[in-house]
């Protein structure tokens, strides 16, 4: 994936975010935000403490 195509993905969901808010789709804003966040953790090399499943490793 290019930088250009991250900018473009992460400009994608903020204007899906400000659009959400302004028909008070407050579900759809938080789920956006978490993938926002995710992306930005993601290229800035921060390592999630759950795996996969959304579980911490060691926990069944």
């Amino acid at each position: 994936m290019k930088t250009g195509d991250f900018v473009g993905v992460e400009g994608a969901i903020a204007m899906a975010i400000a659009q959400a808010s302004a028909v008070g789709r407050w579900d759809v804003v938080a789920q956006l935000a978490r993938e926002l966040e995710a992306r930005r953790l993601s290229a800035a090399g921060v390592r999630s403490l759950l795996d996969e499943r959304g579980r911490r490793p060691g926990q069944e």
